[in-house]
Parts: C-alpha cells; sequence; structure tokens
C-alpha cells in the first residue's frame, strides 16, 4: 500500500512498509537546507515516532531514532549518519544543517 499526499505542487509518496506503525503527515512546514531559503515540505512520520521524513522539493530526508537521543539521517545521496537534534532560537528544529520550522507530530 502506498500512501501519497499533496505538498505544494508536488505529489509525494511513501511505501506504508518504510513507516510500519502508521503514519500522521504534517503539512504547512517550513524546511531549510543548508543555508538555502525558507520553503514549503512535508513530513511523514511513523507511529512509533521512531522514523521519520521531510520532503522538500524533490528531495527526501529520511530519520530515524533509536529513542533515547540518537538521531540517524540519510540524505539522498549519502548513507546514514549519526546527527544531533538541536532546538533553535528561532524555533526551529535542525539536524546537521536540515531544518524544520512549524508544527510536527515528533513528541
Amino acid at each position: 500500500m502506498v500512501l501519497a499526499w499533496l505538498c505544494g505542487s508536488c505529489l509525494l509518496a511513501l511505501g506504508c512498509g518504510a513507516l510500519a506503525g502508521g503514519v500522521a503527515i504534517s503539512a504547512g512546514l517550513q524546511c531549510r537546507l543548508g543555508d538555502a531559503p525558507w520553503r514549503p515540505c512535508a513530513m511523514a512520520v511513523d507511529g512509533d515516532r521512531l522514523r521519520w521524513a521531510l520532503h522538500v522539493g524533490r528531495e527526501t530526508v529520511n530519520f530515524r531514532s533509536d529513542g533515547r537521543g540518537r538521531v540517524w539521517m540519510q540524505r539522498s545521496t549519502d548513507g546514514w549518519r549519526t546527527v544531533e537534534p538541536l532546538w533553535r532560537n528561532d524555533s526551529s528544529l535542525c539536524w546537521d544543517g536540515i531544518c524544520a520550522l512549524g508544527h510536527f507530530p515528533l513528541d
């Protein structure tokens, strides 16, 4: 089964097997990749909140957590690597230069 939703002008699809615990979708977010400007994005979060993905334009950034504070990130061109979550003064949550701003169901 594939879950699809519309974010801005792009259709995003996610196989339910990838996020098996159920999927919560948070639209209306703004994301920034590195020093690029903020732009609309969407976040898909599995039901156990240990795996999530940010969909920014044509790029998907995947995340997973061990539930004890350790987080890994995978960009489309890279393998999995450990990242540190960081709340910034503007209320955005960032992981090694990838930032999201808005309401998302991670806590």
